[in-house]
């Protein structure tokens, strides 16, 4: 198997290699990009390049196509959103290479990847957060006291982005000097003042307004094809670290995975998707591959690479949910690797 990895900098990629080299015996050839050079995937990677970022998409797209026919690349894992999206909206590019991509359909991932469009399309079917698309100060700071503030924690985040970029909580009994002198830098509580003085009416940017959800957290990871969920696992998110979960277990959640059921048969996403839930409430999703959980005998992204390549079928697939071993747990923590 010769597989194109990209985002090889990512905080899951090492551990994705290592186990992906174990599901094929070590019979795999891992050509890993990233936008950065001197990433971890420069040195877990049989080979590695440095790639454009995605935002610059038709560098970024014609720089994939060469490395496909160089390395003779029969599959392409995309390990970050807006990777996944420019690739999903190229795709006749790379199946005229004949190679498969784990992508889902362009079509999907476009109303995945926006949170209003995806609540607007689920509403009513999932239980979701009150929410508001402020694109104005004056329509924020509506949204925010229609929520019930100041009575009520409320939240925003744009209705595009990945991890905690842009998210926000807004609280009227903030701590401001506890904040500065007690604790890290990453706090996400702000005031409203604070952001009425950030923005004016001409560089207001689009917000998803929400009522501020404080539950358990659930990260669910589905393998899914055709408007089926196909194999669902999910985890607690005890712990996070800028948007990334630290510490979680495997847990036997069968309201989750009827929710996860019910969402890719609205949305008929494909491969590996990742599904955050706070209590029984939606949050986002993550169409692509994502923390896993795994085990020896479960490797989520395998199953999905060898799926893409037709070698297993669905039915092989849903068999797979009888191994998962409920109370494993996952602690992710920060290494080194040192090289000349």
């Amino acid at each position: 198997m010769n597989l194109l990895l990209t985002a090889s900098g990512c905080p899951g990629a090492s551990t994705l290699i290592k186990y992906l080299r174990k599901a094929y015996n070590g019979n795999i050839k891992i050509i890993g990009t990233d936008s950065l050079d001197n990433v971890v995937g420069k040195i877990l990677c049989d080979k590695f390049y440095v790639i454009p970022q995605a935002s610059e998409k038709n560098d970024f797209i014609n720089k994939l196509k060469d490395i496909v026919i160089k390395e003779k690349i029969e599959a392409i894992l995309p390990q970050s959103t807006i990777e996944t999206f420019i690739i999903s909206k190229n795709l006749n590019e790379f199946s005229e290479l004949n190679v498969k991509t784990l992508v889902s359909d362009y079509k999907e991932l476009k109303i995945a990847r926006n949170k209003y469009k995806l609540y607007e399309k689920l509403k009513g079917k999932i239980p979701l957060p009150k929410y508001y698309l402020a694109n104005t100060k004056k329509e924020f700071n509506k949204a925010v006291f229609d929520l019930g503030y100041p009575d009520k924690t409320i939240c925003f985040k744009p209705p595009i982005g990945e991890g905690s970029r842009g998210f926000r909580i807004i609280s009227p009994t903030v701590d401001r000097k506890d904040m500065l002198l007690n604790q890290k830098p990453n706090n996400k509580y702000m005031t409203l003042k604070e952001i009425n003085e950030i923005f004016n009416d001409e560089n207001f940017p689009q917000l998803l307004v929400m009522e501020f959800i404080n539950f358990d957290e659930y990260d669910a990871m589905t393998l899914c094809i055709d408007g089926e969920a196909l194999l669902t696992t999910v985890k607690t998110r005890e712990r996070e670290r800028n948007g990334v979960i630290t510490y979680g277990e495997l847990i036997d959640k069968p309201e989750i995975i009827k929710k996860v059921e019910r969402i890719i048969k609205e949305i008929p996403l494909k491969y590996s998707i990742g599904i955050q839930f706070i209590g029984d409430y939606l949050i986002e999703i993550n169409p692509r591959v994502s923390t896993f959980i795994y085990q020896d005998n479960l490797i989520e992204p395998y199953y999905a690479i060898e799926l893409a390549m037709g070698n297993i079928s669905k039915s092989d697939i849903r068999k797979l949910n009888e191994k998962i071993k409920y109370g494993r747990k996952m602690i992710r923590y920060m290494d080194q690797i040192f090289f000349k």
